[in-house]
């Protein structure tokens, strides 16, 4: 009886590790600009998983894994500076991203750097961590800005507790809409490496970053991105 309910007690404790996880399995991201390759989003094959205060979750399988790509929609009350502004402030990303524990600049400026960021996983799981490079440029035509952040490999030793993460890739597709207004697109693909069933990744696959996104639409409203810059993007209304 004894060993029963040790084996018991056991699965009810993985299961509160695999719950706790399940937000973080998708916070590992890319994000590229139009010239850097493109991924289709609006085809038909995107399906509507949910809805949570403005902001659409939509997936799609990866063609050739059992891994699902992220789409995610929303309005933010903000112009194109701002948003950016919150988006290559790297110092600030443990305040909006989900359970980021870490995250730095390594090298560069204006549009092209190169950071370093790390997720905290519950223990007995290993932290997941990245070096990413992120570029972003705007169509002088449309105002739309497009951001690209891709993993990298060999620029940094690897961290005590953490894996490396070297397959990731994350889009955000900014629309300006009005004055003070725009349309984000935020899409993800990734492979968080290590022991973790494709199951339990696709599982919760929307909810981390959409606790990120509600986070990031409160955070571009500080006054300390009201006035920033990027270079080689304007405001287009």
């Amino acid at each position: 009886m004894g060993v029963f309910w040790n084996i018991q007690i056991g699965w009810i404790r993985a299961a509160t590790v695999i719950r706790s996880a399940l937000p973080l399995l998708v916070l590992m991201w890319v994000i590229p600009d139009s010239s850097l390759g493109h991924v289709t989003l609006d085809d038909t094959r995107w399906v509507l998983s949910r809805e949570v205060d403005g902001i659409q979750v939509y997936h799609r399988q990866l063609e050739g894994s059992p891994l699902k790509e992220l789409r995610i929609t929303f309005s933010v009350e903000a112009g194109l500076l701002p948003i950016l502004g919150v988006l290559r402030d790297i110092d600030a990303f443990p305040e909006w991203i989900f359970h980021c524990r870490e995250s730095r600049l390594i090298k560069g400026s204006g549009s092209e750097i190169v950071y370093y960021h790390r997720i905290d996983f519950p223990w007995p799981l290993a932290d997941r961590d990245a070096v990413s490079f992120a570029t972003y440029q705007q169509d002088p035509r449309t105002g739309i800005v497009h951001s690209l952040n891709r993993a990298l490999s060999g620029t940094l030793p690897p961290q005590d507790g953490a894996i490396r993460l070297e397959d990731m890739e994350i889009r955000w597709t900014i629309t300006p809409t009005a004055p003070g207004q725009s349309d984000v697109v935020y899409y993800l693909r990734t492979d968080p490496a290590g022991s973790l069933p494709a199951w339990l990744i696709n599982l919760a696959i929307d909810k981390g970053p959409v606790k990120s996104m509600q986070a990031f639409r409160d955070m571009v409203q500080r006054p300390e991105y009201a006035s920033a810059t990027a270079e080689g993007v304007e405001e287009y209304y």
